[in-house]
């Protein structure tokens, strides 16, 4: 696996788990518009899900420019420890 496939298994799992849906399947364009129940309470616990799940601190500014799980994949691949 390359470590986008582990970043993109690992936030279907944290996907699955708070929007209790076991049918989510993530892609680069997902955005909130595709993703029913995705609002900004979901969007603060799915970002403290994976700032513990990944070891990563994610900043304010920087997420300010995420518009697609894509986006989030990379802004975490790039914060990741190599």
């Amino acid at each position: 696996m390359t470590a986008q496939q582990d970043i993109y298994a690992g936030l279907t799992a944290i996907f699955r788990k708070i929007f209790r849906d076991d049918g989510i399947v993530l892609h680069p364009d997902s955005t909130p518009d595709t993703i029913t129940g995705w609002d900004s309470f979901k969007y603060v616990t799915v970002l403290m899900e994976i700032e513990q799940s990944f070891a990563v601190e994610l900043d304010g500014p920087e997420l300010d420019t995420v518009r697609s799980v894509g986006e989030l994949v990379a802004l975490i691949e790039a914060r990741s420890p190599r």
